[in-house]
C-alpha cells in the first residue's frame, strides 16, 4: 500500500491538495486529484482498498481529460497514457522538468454494437484503419465478411466513435493504426487529438463507451475495463503472426518495463 500512495502522489494526481483537520487523537488527511480516464477503474479500486485500512485518509480522484487537469493546475503533471513531459518554474527562475512515471498498464480495445450478431467479431489493423477513414462504411463489407467466416454480418452502417477531447487513449489508438496503414498515417495521423473524417464523438472513455452502447452499428476505442464493466463486446485483433487475439485482464507472467520517450 505504501507503493500505492507513492504512485498516487507522484503520478496519478494532477491536482493535489492536502489538508488536516483536528480531531480527537488524530488528523484526517484529504487527497483530491484529477487526471486521465484511462486508469480511473484501477485507481478507484486502489482507493477503495486503501481506505479500508486507512479510514482517516480521504481520497477523491476525478477522471477528466489530462489536458483539463493540466489547465486546472498547470504546474503539476497530469496522468495520461501518452508520453509527455512538463516544466515548471523553480526557485531562482530555473525551470524544472517533471517526467512521467508509469503506474499501470492497460489495453485499448475496439468495442462494438452490432445487433443480432452472434459470435466474436474479428478485425485486422488495416480494416480497422479503413473503418476510421470512412473507406469501409457497412458491416457486411466484403473485407469484414472474409475474415469473419460463419458470421452473418448485417447490412448496417458503421458509426466510428472517437474521443472529442485530447487524450492518451487516442494517442495509443492512432499510434497503432499508423503502424497498420500508410494511408491512415498520411490522412489522419497520430496524436492525442486528430481530425476524424467520419463518426460520432464522445468525451472521455465513458463518453465513447456511451456512444457505442446507444448507437446500433457503432464501434469505438476504449480502455478494456470500460468494455467489461458495461458489458460491451469488443473485437479480436490480428497480431503479427496472423492470429486473432482477444484482450484480457489476466496478469502478465513476467514484469513489463514501460518506457516513455521525451
Amino acid at each position: 500500500m505504501n507503493r500505492l500512495m507513492k504512485s498516487l502522489g507522484q503520478s496519478a494526481v494532477a491536482i493535489l491538495a492536502l489538508g488536516a483537520t483536528a480531531a480527537i487523537g488524530h488528523a484526517e488527511i484529504k487527497l483530491q486529484g484529477a487526471g486521465a480516464t484511462f486508469p480511473n477503474p484501477i485507481y478507484q479500486k486502489w482507493v477503495t482498498e486503501y481506505q479500508k485500512s486507512h479510514p482517516d485518509t480521504k481520497i477523491d480522484y476525478q477522471s477528466i481529460a489530462p489536458a483539463e487537469a493540466s489547465r486546472a493546475s498547470p504546474k503539476r503533471p497530469s496522468t495520461s497514457p501518452a508520453p509527455t513531459h512538463h516544466e515548471q518554474e523553480g526557485n531562482g527562475g530555473r525551470r524544472r522538468q517533471h517526467r512521467p512515471h508509469p503506474t499501470v498498464a492497460g489495453s485499448v480495445v475496439a468495442a462494438y454494437n452490432i445487433p443480432g450478431v452472434s459470435g466474436e467479431l474479428k478485425l485486422t489493423g488495416p480494416v480497422l484503419a479503413d473503418i476510421y477513414m470512412g473507406k469501409i462504411s457497412k458491416w457486411n463489407d466484403p473485407q469484414i465478411v472474409q475474415i469473419n467466416d460463419g458470421i452473418q454480418m448485417p447490412e448496417l452502417a458503421i458509426t466510428p466513435a472517437y474521443r472529442t477531447d485530447g487524450s492518451g487513449t487516442s494517442f495509443v489508438f492512432t499510434n497503432y493504426l499508423s503502424t497498420q496503414s500508410e494511408a491512415f498515417t498520411s490522412s489522419i495521423g497520430m496524436g492525442k487529438q486528430v481530425k476524424w473524417p467520419v463518426g460520432q464523438g464522445g468525451k472521455g472513455n465513458e463518453g465513447v463507451a456511451a456512444v457505442v452502447q446507444q448507437t446500433p452499428g457503432a464501434i469505438g476505442y476504449i480502455e478494456l475495463n470500460y468494455a467489461v464493466a458495461n458489458h460491451i463486446n469488443f473485437a479480436l485483433l490480428q497480431n503479427k503472426n496472423g492470429k486473432f487475439v482477444k484482450a484480457s485482464r489476466k496478469r502478465w507472467r513476467r514484469p513489463v518495463r514501460a518506457r516513455f520517450c521525451r
